[in-house]
């Protein structure tokens, strides 16, 4: 499954090429490391499968049942991924936004991780196969939201995985409905 799985192309460019994925850009100077490679490789290689099929609905899987079962969607792949590099000792944050194509695409629900090197955070995407700084993205693509907070702690409750985004850790559940209410009176 590992066929053509990393091709170098150039300065600081990546070319992926998971059994599911033709391409994907990112940034050779982050793939140096040994540990990140692997362990987004791995993550890519889970196929994407959609909740709604496999479980009438939504639900975040454990990395045991992602490594198990090799499928799963956004959250599952970026959960999966946190856990290989807290494995490797690596600290990553899973986010839970939206992300869009362009200015003028409303946006839909997704995760990935982003990682701290010195003064550059990093955004891995195992389910877009995309790894880019994010400054060179702006804030209009991958845009944290406090909108799946509940699930967060749903999971947390269920798996016992705790640490994954400070944000969401750091959130009572009376700031929450706080926000959710500034939020919905606009």
């Amino acid at each position: 499954m590992r066929q053509k799985l990393i091709k170098i192309l150039g300065a600081g460019l990546i070319i992926f090429s998971c059994s599911h994925a033709p391409r994907i850009t990112g940034h050779l100077d982050l793939l140096k490391n040994p540990k990140i490679r692997t362990s987004f490789v791995r993550a890519c290689e889970i196929k994407y499968a959609y909740d709604t099929i496999e479980y009438g609905g939504e639900y975040w899987q454990t990395p045991e049942e992602t490594e198990k079962k090799r499928k799963g969607d956004c959250e599952d792949k970026s959960i999966y991924l946190y856990h290989l590099l807290k494995k490797e000792g690596i600290k990553s944050q899973v986010i839970f936004g939206y992300i869009r194509k362009s200015d003028i695409e409303d946006g839909m629900g997704h995760a990935w991780i982003e990682y701290k090197e010195k003064n550059t955070t990093y955004i891995l995407d195992p389910t877009r196969f995309f790894i880019k700084k994010r400054r060179n993205l702006g804030t209009s693509r991958f845009i944290p939201s406090i909108n799946f907070w509940e699930s967060y702690n749903e999971f947390q409750k269920r798996s016992g995985i705790k640490g994954m985004n400070n944000c969401y850790d750091n959130l009572k559940a009376k700031d929450f409905n706080s926000l959710k209410d500034l939020l919905n009176s606009k």
